[in-house]
This record gives C-alpha cells, sequence and structure tokens, in this order.
C-alpha cells in the first residue's frame, strides 16, 4: 500500500462522514418533528417507547448480515443514536410544558 493510496482510502472515508452526519442530522430533524406531534398528541407521556426501539435495532441487525461491524458495535452506535434523537424529543417536550 502507498502513501497516495491510504490518502485515497482517508478522502472516501471523510467523505462518508460527511455523508453520514447529513443523515444523522437529518434523522435528528425527524425525531424533534416526531416530538411535537407526540407534545400535542400526549404531553403527559413518556416519548421513550422501548418496543420502537428493539424494532429499529431488530431491523437494522437484520439488514446488518454482511456488514463488517459486528451487530454489537452496530447495536451500540443505533443505541446511542436513538439515545440522542430522544433527548431532542424530551427537550421540546419540556420546552412545550413549560
Amino acid at each position: 500500500m502507498t502513501k497516495e493510496s491510504l490518502k485515497t482510502l482517508r478522502s472516501k472515508i471523510d467523505k462518508i462522514d460527511k455523508d453520514l452526519l447529513k443523515l444523522i442530522q437529518e434523522r435528528a430533524s425527524l425525531a424533534v418533528d416526531i416530538g411535537k406531534i407526540k407534545s400535542k398528541i400526549s404531553p403527559n407521556s413518556s416519548f421513550y417507547k422501548p418496543d420502537r426501539e428493539a424494532s429499529i435495532i431488530r431491523n437494522i441487525l437484520k439488514a446488518n448480515e454482511d456488514g463488517a461491524l459486528s451487530n454489537t458495535k452496530v447495536r451500540s452506535i443505533y443505541k446511542e443514536l436513538i439515545s440522542g434523537c430522544l433527548s431532542l424529543e424530551e427537550a421540546l417536550k419540556i420546552s412545550y410544558l413549560g
């Protein structure tokens, strides 16, 4: 492997990172929209839905059949992503109720 091929691979990773960030932010924005709806529909109920989280993770792990990352690692990443989006929903709930 040459320095040039290393540079090329790192450049590809940098682009993927930017694409991932854009998609993560898009997901977070949708979570905010969902939080607004939940705040109007049932403002006093918990936004955390364990069944929904389990369904999301189950679907992601099914799609990870041939992935380089293990299901354990993918599960950890998605748990963090879901947690971050849930915190946005909950912050919105507090601002609506406060």
